[in-house]
C-alpha cells in the first residue's frame, strides 16, 4: 500500500490555469486529493498494474502524486497548504486568482 500524505516522496506536478484568453497561470506542486476510504484500492490496483516489470505505464514517482485521505478536512489542508506555497513563492498573481 502507498502511504498516505507522505509529501517527502511527491513528483513535483503542475496544472495551468486559463481562460477563453490563454494560460495565466501555471502552478506547480499541485495536489491531487483523493476524498474517502474507497479511493485507496483504486490506487493501489494501479500502482501494482501500471509499474508491472515490463509493462510499465508509469513512473513509480507518478503514483506517490496522489493523496488518499479519509474526510473533507483533511483534503481542504492539503489544499490550503498548497495554497499557502503558491502564494509565498509568488506563484499566485492578483490576474490569477480573477
Amino acid at each position: 500500500m502507498l502511504p498516505m500524505n507522505d509529501q517527502s516522496t511527491k513528483k513535483p506536478t503542475t496544472v495551468s490555469l486559463a481562460d477563453e484568453e490563454g494560460v495565466k497561470q501555471i502552478l506547480t506542486d499541485t495536489p491531487l486529493v483523493f476524498t474517502g476510504h474507497m479511493w485507496q484500492g483504486l490506487v493501489d490496483w494501479a500502482a501494482e498494474w501500471m509499474l508491472r516489470p515490463g509493462f510499465e505505464l508509469a513512473n513509480a514517482a507518478d503514483m506517490q502524486i496522489p493523496q488518499c485521505v479519509e474526510n473533507v478536512d483533511q483534503a481542504i489542508a492539503i489544499i490550503q497548504a498548497a495554497h499557502a506555497r503558491w502564494e509565498a513563492d509568488g506563484q499566485l498573481t492578483p490576474e490569477s486568482t480573477r
